[in-house]
């Protein structure tokens, strides 16, 4: 685990909101890691303070980090299942990835407003191929019109796809399939960032060559 994600779950055991199975892993660091307890007990004091108006400020940055990790651990539990089912993950990975959209590590730019995350799928869905991962659609970007090379399934995260070949409208927890050889544009709506999910045996984008990600940038 790394530092940023080790600090992010001892955020969310101060606020109560991770899940019974961490919670107790949680415990055990905190058994043996006197730095992990010292950390815990900051977060706790803040969190504290928070609940009687603290006429100081926090330190720089915490506040925005807890309000970051809450934000995340907020996505719900259906949305949870389906991303395990989808890329064949326990809900345990699903929910960590789950929070690492809201980080800025894990995304590649692959053109102004459009960002990928690629994801490492399990083996039962695994084959030379098969793309998975995360697409961030800033307000009114489309994604260009491509072929799918195999079948595709996309679920919503959060905002507006909008299908520019159908005209139709997708909303989170929203799951659209379509299959091999079929050919469409999508775009996101005019007022929130689009987050979407996306299995597919591949695509082919006219004048656009997507490249293979590094290891290092598959998560």
């Amino acid at each position: 685990m790394s530092a940023r994600d080790r600090t992010d779950t001892l955020a969310l055991y101060s606020l109560g909101l991770l899940a019974e199975e961490e919670e107790q892993d949680v415990r055990h660091v905190l058994a043996t890691d006197p730095e992990a307890s010292h950390e815990v007990a900051t977060f706790q004091a803040l969190v504290a303070e928070l609940d009687t108006a603290p006429p100081e400020p926090p330190p720089p940055g915490l506040l925005d980090r807890l309000r970051q990790t809450t934000r995340a651990q907020r996505e719900p539990e259906t949305l949870v299942g389906t991303v395990a089912e989808l890329i064949d993950a326990t809900t345990r990975r699903a929910r960590h990835l789950l929070r690492l959209l809201h980080a800025e590590e894990p995304w590649l730019d692959m053109y102004p407003g459009c960002r990928l995350m690629h994801l490492r799928p399990g083996p039962r869905i695994a084959r030379p191929g098969l793309d998975v991962g995360f697409v961030s659609l800033e307000p009114g970007t489309p994604f260009p019109e491509h072929e799918h090379l195999g079948k595709e399934s996309v679920l919503v995260l959060t905002g507006t796809l909008i299908d520019l070949t159908s005209g139709d409208r997708y909303g989170p927890g929203d799951l659209v399939e379509m299959g091999a050889g079929t050919v469409h544009g999508v775009a996101a709506g005019p007022d929130e960032r689009l987050v979407y999910l996306v299995v597919v045996g591949g695509v082919k984008i006219p004048g656009i060559e997507v490249p293979e990600p590094p290891a290092e940038f598959i998560w």
